[in-house]
């Protein structure tokens, strides 16, 4: 990531990263034939991942047995991911769609990518949150007193009382 566009005014709502995911020290975009979804709106996708975390974490509470589904997208891509949980367990398949640019991978499909507990999932959202947090704190200040971000740490908080 460019540092140098956090510290932008706009910095929070233009900074760009590629994502990747590896499970099991693999890099699961191999599976569609790319390296991760380039130029992801990371902090408005982070926003998205968070709130579908703390979804998955009150339907823990309300249904322990749920078999509920739950999507993280890239903003900005065609990417994403779809989870299917069957008990603590949730499936992962990467999902490509027409609502971005695709790295030239073809249109719609679905594909199983691997499996992991939900709180492996909720570890990764929350660690990669955090990172960001850190870095968008440290090197533009102002964005502490922006609402939508003092929420998002709140949920942070929730979702990191949740795993302990």
């Amino acid at each position: 990531m460019d540092e140098k566009r956090v510290t932008d005014e706009e910095g929070y709502s233009i900074l760009e990263a590629t994502v990747a995911l590896e499970i099991d020290g693999r890099n699961v975009f191999r599976s569609v034939g790319v390296e991760g979804a380039r130029h992801t709106v990371i902090m408005h996708s982070r926003e998205q991942w968070i709130n579908e975390t703390l979804d998955i974490v009150e339907d823990f509470k309300e249904n322990p047995k749920s078999d509920a589904e739950y999507n993280f997208w890239m903003y900005g891509t065609g990417f994403g991911f779809k989870l299917k949980r069957n008990g603590d367990s949730l499936s992962i398949y990467i999902a490509v769609n027409s609502a971005g640019p695709t790295q030239g991978v073809t249109w719609p499909q679905t594909v199983q990518v691997g499996a992991v507990s939900s709180k492996e999932w909720i570890e990764a959202i929350v660690s990669v949150s955090k990172q960001l947090s850190d870095m968008f704190l440290r090197l533009n200040k102002e964005l502490y007193h922006n609402r939508f971000f003092q929420e998002q740490q709140r949920n942070l908080m929730i979702l990191e009382n949740w795993l302990s």
